[in-house]
Protein backbone atom coordinates (compact mmCIF):
# COMPACT_ATOMS: atom_id res chain seq x y z
CA UNK A 1 0.00 0.00 0.00
CA UNK A 2 2.82 2.41 0.03
CA UNK A 3 2.43 4.38 -3.09
CA UNK A 4 2.99 7.80 -3.63
CA UNK A 5 0.20 9.82 -2.61
CA UNK A 6 -0.72 10.30 -6.39
CA UNK A 7 -1.35 7.14 -6.75
CA UNK A 8 -2.80 6.46 -3.22
CA UNK A 9 -5.54 8.84 -4.44
CA UNK A 10 -6.05 6.85 -7.42
CA UNK A 11 -8.58 3.92 -5.81
CA UNK A 12 -10.87 3.11 -8.01
CA UNK A 13 -14.64 3.28 -6.63
CA UNK A 14 -16.34 1.40 -9.10
CA UNK A 15 -20.03 1.71 -10.35
CA UNK A 16 -21.20 -1.60 -9.88
CA UNK A 17 -24.03 -3.27 -11.84
CA UNK A 18 -22.93 -5.46 -14.36
CA UNK A 19 -23.05 -2.45 -17.34
CA UNK A 20 -22.73 -0.28 -15.61
CA UNK A 21 -19.50 -0.84 -14.22
CA UNK A 22 -16.15 1.16 -15.75
CA UNK A 23 -15.00 -0.59 -19.18
CA UNK A 24 -11.42 -1.66 -20.30
CA UNK A 25 -12.06 0.86 -23.32
CA UNK A 26 -14.31 3.51 -23.78
CA UNK A 27 -14.47 5.01 -26.84
CA UNK A 28 -16.11 9.01 -26.82
CA UNK A 29 -16.87 10.52 -29.80
CA UNK A 30 -19.53 13.66 -29.35
CA UNK A 31 -19.04 15.84 -32.35
CA UNK A 32 -21.97 15.67 -34.79
CA UNK A 33 -20.02 15.40 -37.85
CA UNK A 34 -21.22 15.06 -42.00
CA UNK A 35 -19.25 12.69 -43.82
CA UNK A 36 -15.65 14.02 -44.58
CA UNK A 37 -14.72 16.17 -41.62
CA UNK A 38 -12.35 15.32 -39.29
CA UNK A 39 -13.44 13.50 -36.20
CA UNK A 40 -11.43 13.44 -32.54
CA UNK A 41 -11.59 10.45 -30.99
CA UNK A 42 -10.71 9.57 -27.35
CA UNK A 43 -9.92 6.00 -26.33
CA UNK A 44 -9.33 5.50 -22.92
CA UNK A 45 -7.81 2.47 -21.34
CA UNK A 46 -8.70 1.41 -17.77
CA UNK A 47 -4.98 0.76 -15.50
CA UNK A 48 -3.00 2.87 -17.34
CA UNK A 49 -1.48 6.30 -16.10
CA UNK A 50 -0.34 9.19 -19.15
CA UNK A 51 3.38 9.18 -18.84
CA UNK A 52 5.18 12.84 -19.44
CA UNK A 53 7.33 15.08 -18.47
CA UNK A 54 4.87 18.04 -18.46
CA UNK A 55 2.45 19.11 -16.00
CA UNK A 56 -0.88 19.31 -17.13
CA UNK A 57 -2.36 22.04 -18.76
CA UNK A 58 -5.52 21.68 -17.01
CA UNK A 59 -6.61 20.25 -14.01
CA UNK A 60 -10.51 19.76 -13.52
CA UNK A 61 -12.20 18.33 -9.93
CA UNK A 62 -15.18 16.78 -11.14
CA UNK A 63 -18.38 17.87 -9.36
CA UNK A 64 -20.05 14.90 -7.17
CA UNK A 65 -22.43 14.23 -9.82
CA UNK A 66 -19.96 13.84 -12.56
CA UNK A 67 -17.58 11.30 -10.75
CA UNK A 68 -16.99 8.83 -13.70
CA UNK A 69 -14.78 8.70 -16.57
CA UNK A 70 -16.92 9.82 -19.46
CA UNK A 71 -16.93 13.27 -18.19
CA UNK A 72 -13.46 13.73 -17.81
CA UNK A 73 -13.12 12.28 -21.43
CA UNK A 74 -16.10 15.10 -22.97
CA UNK A 75 -14.06 17.73 -20.83
CA UNK A 76 -10.84 16.94 -22.92
CA UNK A 77 -13.40 16.15 -26.20
CA UNK A 78 -14.86 19.78 -26.63
CA UNK A 79 -11.38 21.50 -26.00
CA UNK A 80 -9.78 21.36 -29.12
CA UNK A 81 -6.71 21.94 -27.69
CA UNK A 82 -6.77 18.68 -25.64
CA UNK A 83 -4.19 16.03 -26.87
CA UNK A 84 -4.58 13.91 -23.49
CA UNK A 85 -6.51 12.89 -21.05
CA UNK A 86 -6.01 11.00 -17.27
CA UNK A 87 -9.16 10.22 -14.93
CA UNK A 88 -8.52 9.58 -11.34
CA UNK A 89 -11.21 7.96 -9.53
CA UNK A 90 -13.03 9.68 -7.90
CA UNK A 91 -12.86 13.65 -9.33
CA UNK A 92 -9.78 14.18 -10.59
CA UNK A 93 -9.51 15.05 -14.51
CA UNK A 94 -6.57 16.25 -15.61
CA UNK A 95 -5.66 17.67 -19.17
CA UNK A 96 -2.70 17.89 -21.73
CA UNK A 97 -2.08 20.11 -25.12
CA UNK A 98 0.82 18.54 -25.98
CA UNK A 99 1.09 14.80 -26.88
CA UNK A 100 2.39 12.60 -23.83
CA UNK A 101 4.96 10.47 -24.03
CA UNK A 102 3.82 6.69 -23.54
CA UNK A 103 1.15 5.04 -21.59
CA UNK A 104 2.06 3.40 -17.82
CA UNK A 105 1.01 0.99 -15.37
CA UNK A 106 -1.55 2.70 -13.45
CA UNK A 107 -3.59 1.87 -10.39
CA UNK A 108 -7.36 1.20 -10.07
CA UNK A 109 -9.79 3.77 -10.97
CA UNK A 110 -6.98 5.31 -13.58
CA UNK A 111 -7.82 5.87 -17.41
CA UNK A 112 -5.22 7.04 -19.95
CA UNK A 113 -6.56 8.45 -23.26
CA UNK A 114 -4.86 10.06 -26.42
CA UNK A 115 -6.72 12.05 -29.06
CA UNK A 116 -6.76 10.32 -32.60
CA UNK A 117 -8.06 11.81 -35.50
CA UNK A 118 -9.80 10.61 -38.55
CA UNK A 119 -11.96 11.67 -41.85
CA UNK A 120 -15.59 10.31 -40.78
CA UNK A 121 -16.88 7.95 -42.77
CA UNK A 122 -20.78 8.05 -41.60
CA UNK A 123 -24.12 10.39 -42.03
CA UNK A 124 -24.83 13.17 -39.84
CA UNK A 125 -25.95 11.90 -36.07
CA UNK A 126 -28.35 14.35 -35.76
CA UNK A 127 -31.96 13.89 -37.52
CA UNK A 128 -30.98 14.15 -41.22
CA UNK A 129 -32.99 15.50 -43.88
CA UNK A 130 -34.60 13.98 -46.65
CA UNK A 131 -31.49 13.62 -49.34
CA UNK A 132 -29.36 12.32 -46.48
CA UNK A 133 -27.79 8.78 -48.10
CA UNK A 134 -30.06 5.89 -47.70
CA UNK A 135 -28.42 3.86 -44.92
CA UNK A 136 -28.79 6.70 -42.62
CA UNK A 137 -32.18 6.43 -40.62
CA UNK A 138 -34.42 9.05 -40.46
CA UNK A 139 -35.43 9.07 -36.91
CA UNK A 140 -37.90 10.40 -34.68
CA UNK A 141 -35.96 12.55 -31.98
CA UNK A 142 -37.90 14.42 -28.97
CA UNK A 143 -35.85 15.22 -25.85
CA UNK A 144 -36.96 14.03 -22.35
CA UNK A 145 -38.40 11.05 -23.75
CA UNK A 146 -38.25 6.77 -23.31
CA UNK A 147 -39.82 4.21 -25.31
CA UNK A 148 -43.17 2.91 -24.33
CA UNK A 149 -43.31 -0.56 -23.00
CA UNK A 150 -39.83 -2.50 -24.41
CA UNK A 151 -39.41 -6.31 -25.32
CA UNK A 152 -36.23 -7.02 -24.09
CA UNK A 153 -36.38 -10.02 -25.92
CA UNK A 154 -36.30 -7.76 -29.37
CA UNK A 155 -33.77 -5.36 -27.76
CA UNK A 156 -30.25 -5.11 -27.31
CA UNK A 157 -28.96 -3.22 -23.52
CA UNK A 158 -25.20 -1.69 -24.33
CA UNK A 159 -23.48 0.05 -21.52
CA UNK A 160 -20.08 1.01 -23.25
CA UNK A 161 -21.32 4.50 -24.81
CA UNK A 162 -21.32 7.47 -23.41
CA UNK A 163 -23.43 10.16 -25.57
CA UNK A 164 -26.80 9.90 -27.52
CA UNK A 165 -24.99 10.28 -30.61
CA UNK A 166 -22.51 6.98 -30.07
CA UNK A 167 -26.23 5.04 -29.34
CA UNK A 168 -28.01 6.46 -32.26
CA UNK A 169 -24.94 5.71 -34.43
CA UNK A 170 -25.16 2.49 -33.51
CA UNK A 171 -28.85 1.67 -34.23
CA UNK A 172 -28.12 3.36 -37.58
CA UNK A 173 -25.80 0.71 -38.53
CA UNK A 174 -27.39 -2.45 -37.88
CA UNK A 175 -30.01 -3.17 -40.27
CA UNK A 176 -32.83 -4.51 -37.73
CA UNK A 177 -32.85 -1.94 -34.98
CA UNK A 178 -36.35 0.03 -35.73
CA UNK A 179 -35.79 2.53 -32.25
CA UNK A 180 -33.24 3.31 -29.88
CA UNK A 181 -33.59 4.37 -25.59
CA UNK A 182 -30.10 7.01 -24.62
CA UNK A 183 -30.44 7.28 -20.44
CA UNK A 184 -27.16 9.88 -19.89
CA UNK A 185 -27.32 9.39 -16.20
CA UNK A 186 -26.67 5.58 -16.40
CA UNK A 187 -25.09 5.83 -19.51
CA UNK A 188 -27.81 2.75 -20.92
CA UNK A 189 -28.51 2.69 -24.27
CA UNK A 190 -31.07 0.07 -25.67
CA UNK A 191 -31.56 -0.98 -28.93
CA UNK A 192 -35.23 -2.13 -30.41
CA UNK A 193 -35.83 -3.59 -33.27
CA UNK A 194 -39.19 -2.71 -33.70
CA UNK A 195 -41.06 0.50 -33.66
CA UNK A 196 -41.89 2.20 -30.80
CA UNK A 197 -43.91 5.41 -29.43
CA UNK A 198 -42.29 7.69 -27.27
CA UNK A 199 -43.91 9.12 -23.93
CA UNK A 200 -42.52 12.31 -21.50
CA UNK A 201 -40.22 11.85 -18.86
CA UNK A 202 -38.97 14.79 -16.10
CA UNK A 203 -37.05 17.55 -17.97
CA UNK A 204 -33.76 17.54 -16.12
CA UNK A 205 -30.80 16.00 -15.32
CA UNK A 206 -28.75 14.41 -17.67
CA UNK A 207 -30.26 13.64 -21.63
CA UNK A 208 -32.81 10.89 -22.00
CA UNK A 209 -34.25 10.44 -25.49
CA UNK A 210 -36.43 7.71 -27.51
CA UNK A 211 -35.58 7.76 -31.11
CA UNK A 212 -37.62 5.86 -33.53
CA UNK A 213 -38.78 5.48 -37.33
CA UNK A 214 -41.94 6.80 -38.02
CA UNK A 215 -44.58 4.32 -39.16
CA UNK A 216 -44.73 3.53 -42.85
CA UNK A 217 -48.54 4.77 -43.77
CA UNK A 218 -49.47 2.34 -46.01
CA UNK A 219 -52.42 3.95 -48.84
CA UNK A 220 -55.82 5.01 -46.94
CA UNK A 221 -57.15 2.31 -49.35
CA UNK A 222 -61.00 1.88 -47.63
CA UNK A 223 -60.46 -1.96 -47.31
CA UNK A 224 -57.36 -1.69 -44.67
CA UNK A 225 -59.56 0.43 -41.90
CA UNK A 226 -63.00 -1.03 -41.41
CA UNK A 227 -60.89 -4.55 -41.49
CA UNK A 228 -58.30 -3.71 -38.69
CA UNK A 229 -60.85 -1.92 -36.51
CA UNK A 230 -63.77 -4.64 -36.21
CA UNK A 231 -61.37 -7.92 -35.88
CA UNK A 232 -59.49 -6.14 -32.94
CA UNK A 233 -62.42 -4.90 -31.35
CA UNK A 234 -64.41 -7.81 -31.13
CA UNK A 235 -61.09 -10.21 -30.47
CA UNK A 236 -60.20 -8.37 -27.20
CA UNK A 237 -63.21 -7.58 -25.75
CA UNK A 238 -65.10 -11.03 -25.00
CA UNK A 239 -62.23 -12.51 -23.95
CA UNK A 240 -59.72 -10.44 -22.26
CA UNK A 241 -62.54 -8.32 -20.29
CA UNK A 242 -64.71 -11.63 -19.18
CA UNK A 243 -61.22 -13.02 -17.93
CA UNK A 244 -59.87 -10.81 -15.79
CA UNK A 245 -62.87 -9.55 -14.25
CA UNK A 246 -63.75 -13.13 -12.87
CA UNK A 247 -60.10 -13.96 -12.03
CA UNK A 248 -57.69 -11.36 -11.00
CA UNK A 249 -60.05 -8.92 -9.87
CA UNK A 250 -62.21 -10.14 -6.70
CA UNK A 251 -58.28 -11.47 -5.75
CA UNK A 252 -56.65 -7.86 -5.83
CA UNK A 253 -59.65 -6.10 -4.32
CA UNK A 254 -59.72 -7.92 -1.19
CA UNK A 255 -55.92 -9.00 -0.95
CA UNK A 256 -52.98 -7.04 -0.13
CA UNK A 257 -49.71 -8.73 -0.95
CA UNK A 258 -46.31 -7.02 -1.17
CA UNK A 259 -43.55 -8.63 -0.80
CA UNK A 260 -40.07 -6.66 0.56
CA UNK A 261 -36.94 -7.42 -0.42
CA UNK A 262 -33.37 -6.33 0.57
CA UNK A 263 -30.22 -6.85 -0.26
CA UNK A 264 -27.40 -5.79 2.04
CA UNK A 265 -24.17 -6.69 3.72
CA UNK A 266 -24.28 -7.94 7.19
CA UNK A 267 -23.16 -4.85 8.88
CA UNK A 268 -23.62 -1.17 9.67
CA UNK A 269 -20.72 1.01 8.16
CA UNK A 270 -18.02 0.05 5.93
CA UNK A 271 -15.70 0.33 8.83
CA UNK A 272 -17.40 -2.98 10.65
CA UNK A 273 -16.45 -5.36 7.29
CA UNK A 274 -14.42 -7.94 8.49
CA UNK A 275 -11.82 -7.41 5.33
CA UNK A 276 -10.45 -4.95 3.32
CA UNK A 277 -11.48 -4.49 0.15
CA UNK A 278 -14.16 -3.83 -2.20
CA UNK A 279 -17.59 -6.16 -3.33
CA UNK A 280 -20.57 -5.34 -5.40
CA UNK A 281 -23.78 -7.18 -6.09
CA UNK A 282 -26.96 -7.15 -7.10
CA UNK A 283 -30.66 -8.19 -7.22
CA UNK A 284 -32.94 -9.29 -10.50
CA UNK A 285 -36.34 -9.78 -10.06
CA UNK A 286 -38.40 -11.66 -12.50
CA UNK A 287 -42.03 -12.75 -12.37
CA UNK A 288 -42.41 -17.09 -13.17
CA UNK A 289 -40.67 -17.64 -15.96
CA UNK A 290 -41.00 -14.81 -17.99
CA UNK A 291 -38.06 -13.05 -18.36
CA UNK A 292 -39.59 -9.72 -20.42
CA UNK A 293 -40.32 -7.72 -17.81
CA UNK A 294 -37.43 -7.42 -15.00
CA UNK A 295 -37.11 -5.26 -11.55
CA UNK A 296 -33.68 -3.91 -11.13
CA UNK A 297 -31.59 -0.94 -11.02
CA UNK A 298 -30.74 -1.79 -14.64
CA UNK A 299 -34.28 -0.90 -16.33
CA UNK A 300 -34.95 1.31 -13.18
CA UNK A 301 -36.55 3.97 -16.16
CA UNK A 302 -38.61 1.09 -17.51
CA UNK A 303 -39.47 -0.76 -14.08
CA UNK A 304 -42.84 -3.36 -14.23
CA UNK A 305 -46.02 -1.63 -12.57
CA UNK A 306 -45.57 -4.75 -10.12
CA UNK A 307 -42.14 -3.12 -8.10
CA UNK A 308 -40.53 -0.41 -7.37
CA UNK A 309 -36.72 -0.03 -6.77
CA UNK A 310 -34.46 1.62 -4.40
CA UNK A 311 -30.90 2.24 -3.63
CA UNK A 312 -29.59 3.71 -0.20
CA UNK A 313 -27.41 6.30 -2.38
CA UNK A 314 -29.23 7.79 -4.76
CA UNK A 315 -26.60 6.98 -7.40
CA UNK A 316 -25.97 3.63 -6.32
CA UNK A 317 -27.00 0.37 -8.56
CA UNK A 318 -26.20 -2.51 -6.34
CA UNK A 319 -25.41 -3.48 -2.87
CA UNK A 320 -21.61 -2.05 -2.95
CA UNK A 321 -19.21 -2.15 0.04
CA UNK A 322 -15.73 -0.15 -0.14
CA UNK A 323 -13.56 -0.68 2.85
CA UNK A 324 -9.92 0.90 2.98
CA UNK A 325 -7.34 1.32 5.23
CA UNK A 326 -7.68 4.95 6.74
CA UNK A 327 -4.44 5.48 6.70
CA UNK A 328 -3.59 5.06 3.48
CA UNK A 329 -7.15 6.50 2.35
CA UNK A 330 -9.02 8.77 3.84
CA UNK A 331 -13.08 8.89 3.10
CA UNK A 332 -12.82 6.55 0.67
CA UNK A 333 -15.77 4.14 2.21
CA UNK A 334 -18.85 3.10 1.03
CA UNK A 335 -21.76 1.14 2.01
CA UNK A 336 -24.97 1.27 0.19
CA UNK A 337 -27.99 -1.43 -0.43
CA UNK A 338 -31.08 -2.30 -2.67
CA UNK A 339 -34.59 -2.67 -1.87
CA UNK A 340 -37.20 -3.69 -4.46
CA UNK A 341 -41.18 -3.93 -3.34
CA UNK A 342 -43.17 -6.50 -5.48
CA UNK A 343 -47.08 -5.50 -5.08
CA UNK A 344 -50.03 -7.31 -5.92
CA UNK A 345 -48.63 -10.89 -5.05
CA UNK A 346 -51.20 -13.33 -4.23
CA UNK A 347 -51.65 -15.74 -6.83
CA UNK A 348 -47.93 -15.01 -8.36
CA UNK A 349 -44.42 -16.47 -8.55
CA UNK A 350 -41.19 -14.22 -8.31
CA UNK A 351 -37.55 -15.38 -8.74
CA UNK A 352 -35.05 -13.20 -7.24
CA UNK A 353 -31.83 -13.79 -8.30
CA UNK A 354 -28.87 -11.91 -6.84
CA UNK A 355 -25.42 -11.89 -8.62
CA UNK A 356 -21.92 -11.32 -8.20
CA UNK A 357 -20.08 -8.52 -9.91
CA UNK A 358 -16.56 -9.36 -10.71
CA UNK A 359 -14.30 -6.75 -11.34
CA UNK A 360 -11.23 -6.67 -13.63
CA UNK A 361 -8.75 -8.07 -11.62
CA UNK A 362 -8.06 -9.45 -8.08
CA UNK A 363 -6.76 -6.12 -6.39
CA UNK A 364 -4.28 -6.21 -3.48
CA UNK A 365 -4.82 -10.16 -2.90
CA UNK A 366 -2.17 -10.70 -0.44
CA UNK A 367 -3.75 -7.55 1.38
CA UNK A 368 -6.94 -8.02 0.89
CA UNK A 369 -9.90 -10.78 1.40
CA UNK A 370 -12.63 -8.91 0.12
CA UNK A 371 -13.76 -11.89 -1.54
CA UNK A 372 -14.96 -13.71 1.72
CA UNK A 373 -17.83 -11.04 2.01
CA UNK A 374 -21.38 -11.83 1.20
CA UNK A 375 -24.60 -10.32 1.23
CA UNK A 376 -27.91 -11.32 2.52
CA UNK A 377 -30.95 -11.07 0.80
CA UNK A 378 -34.20 -10.97 3.15
CA UNK A 379 -37.37 -11.12 1.91
CA UNK A 380 -40.59 -9.96 3.84
CA UNK A 381 -44.03 -10.61 3.72
CA UNK A 382 -45.62 -7.20 4.57
CA UNK A 383 -49.14 -8.20 4.21
CA UNK A 384 -50.03 -11.34 6.32
CA UNK A 385 -50.57 -11.20 9.77
CA UNK A 386 -48.37 -15.21 10.37
CA UNK A 387 -46.19 -14.68 8.11
CA UNK A 388 -43.30 -11.46 8.27
CA UNK A 389 -39.58 -12.68 7.38
CA UNK A 390 -39.77 -15.41 5.02
CA UNK A 391 -36.72 -16.71 6.28
CA UNK A 392 -35.02 -15.52 10.09
CA UNK A 393 -31.45 -15.57 8.56
CA UNK A 394 -31.78 -14.75 5.12
CA UNK A 395 -30.32 -16.18 2.16
CA UNK A 396 -26.69 -15.83 0.88
CA UNK A 397 -24.19 -17.36 -1.29
CA UNK A 398 -21.22 -19.55 0.53
CA UNK A 399 -17.65 -18.01 0.90
CA UNK A 400 -14.31 -19.24 1.38
CA UNK A 401 -10.89 -17.72 2.32
CA UNK A 402 -9.62 -19.90 -0.05
CA UNK A 403 -11.19 -19.88 -3.14
CA UNK A 404 -10.65 -15.84 -4.48
CA UNK A 405 -12.68 -14.37 -7.20
CA UNK A 406 -10.38 -14.54 -9.54
CA UNK A 407 -7.52 -16.90 -10.29
CA UNK A 408 -4.12 -16.16 -13.04
CA UNK A 409 -3.87 -18.02 -16.24
CA UNK A 410 -1.00 -19.64 -17.97
CA UNK A 411 -0.80 -15.97 -19.81
CA UNK A 412 -0.44 -14.99 -16.23
CA UNK A 413 -3.26 -12.55 -16.73
CA UNK A 414 -6.72 -12.41 -14.42
CA UNK A 415 -9.63 -14.38 -15.10
CA UNK A 416 -12.64 -15.10 -13.07
CA UNK A 417 -12.54 -18.37 -10.70
CA UNK A 418 -14.78 -21.18 -11.69
CA UNK A 419 -14.88 -22.72 -8.33
CA UNK A 420 -16.31 -19.03 -6.87
CA UNK A 421 -20.21 -19.45 -6.11
CA UNK A 422 -21.26 -15.67 -6.10
CA UNK A 423 -24.66 -16.27 -8.03
CA UNK A 424 -27.85 -17.72 -6.17
CA UNK A 425 -31.87 -17.58 -6.59
CA UNK A 426 -34.69 -17.60 -4.46
CA UNK A 427 -38.14 -18.62 -5.58
CA UNK A 428 -41.36 -17.33 -3.67
CA UNK A 429 -44.94 -18.53 -4.31
CA UNK A 430 -47.89 -16.87 -2.67
CA UNK A 431 -51.28 -18.37 -2.41
CA UNK A 432 -54.24 -16.38 -3.13
CA UNK A 433 -54.30 -15.38 0.74
CA UNK A 434 -50.88 -14.13 0.61
CA UNK A 435 -49.15 -16.86 2.29
CA UNK A 436 -45.84 -17.39 0.57
CA UNK A 437 -43.04 -20.19 0.37
CA UNK A 438 -39.86 -20.21 -0.96
CA UNK A 439 -37.05 -21.89 -2.49
CA UNK A 440 -33.27 -21.52 -2.73
CA UNK A 441 -31.13 -22.24 -5.52
CA UNK A 442 -27.39 -21.88 -6.06
CA UNK A 443 -26.10 -21.59 -9.62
Amino acid sequence: FKQNEENNKSLELHSSTPNMHLRAILVLSLSVLTSGELQRIIQFKEGKACVTGNAPDVFLKLGKKNQRPGRCKEKCSLDEKCEAVQYIAPRSCKLWYSTIDQMGPGQPGTFCGRVKTKIAEDAALTNPPTASPISTKDFVINPYTKCATINLNRAKVLTQYTSRQECQQRCNKMPKCKSFQWNGKRNSCILIKYKVTSEPVKQEGEDRVCGYLPKTIVSASPTKAPTKAPTKAITKAPTKAPTKASTKAPINATIMCTLKATLAFPFDTPNDAPYHGYNSEYMEVTEGGNSDDMCSYLFSDILPTWCTYENSDPDGDSAYVVNLDDNYYDDKDILTSETIEIFNAAGRTFNFAVSHYFFEADYYPDEWKDHAMATVLKINNESHESQNALSADGWSHPVDIDTPTHIKNQNDEWEVNPDYQGDFIVTVACDDNCLCSTSYTLL
